[in-house]
This record gives structure tokens, sequence and C-alpha cells, in this order.
């Protein structure tokens, strides 16, 4: 599993932070739709944690990596996890509010 953002570190990777902005990504909220009700980045797909299994052949066919976002970064790396497994380019971000902190920033 891959991790674009490290609170240890402090750090998001230039490559990665400018994908995202130009929004060359898609961005993956795995939160439930009560907690993505109450606030998410702007153009994050909301696919809970549970049902991700059922999109990895649609995301198979995506050609742009995928950036997972979670409440604590726990399910977002599980989710990771899961879709590199199936060879799918994804990164977790971790905690949403951090990246959105980090996005607003650049």
């Amino acid at each position: 599993m891959q991790t674009i953002y490290s609170e240890k570190e402090g750090n998001l990777p230039a490559s990665i932070l400018e994908n995202i902005l130009a929004e060359n990504v898609i961005l993956i909220d795995v939160r439930t739709p009560m907690e993505f009700i109450h606030g998410h980045l702007k153009n994050a797909r909301n696919i809970p944690f549970e049902t991700i299994p059922l999109f990895i052949e649609e995301f198979k066919k995506e050609t742009l990596p995928f950036i997972v976002c979670s409440a604590n970064g726990c399910r977002s790396a599980k989710i990771c996890q899961l879709l590199r497994s199936h060879e799918i380019d994804a990164y977790s971000a971790g905690n949403w509010e951090t990246l959105r902190a980090i996005i607003g920033k650049a």
C-alpha cells in the first residue's frame, strides 16, 4: 500500500498533489453516506467501504490513479490494499480532512 500523505512526515508528494489539483485522479471516499454528507472533498465519489468489491471490474477499466480517503485512514488503507491486489493504481490519502487542508494550502 502506498500512502500519499504522512502525518508523521507532514508532506504530500508534489506529483500527487498536482494530479489531485488538476483532477487527474479519481477520488474515492469510503466513508458511509451519512459521514459523506457532513463534508467531503470536491469531486470525491462516495463508495462505502463494504461496497468497494462490487466496483473492482469497473475500476480496472480506469486509466487514472485512485486516491482513497476515509475518516481516519484505516478504511482507506485497507481498500488501497484490496485495489492494488487487483493491479489497480491506488493510493491512500488517509484522513479526508487532512487531505482537504493540504489541497487548500496548494
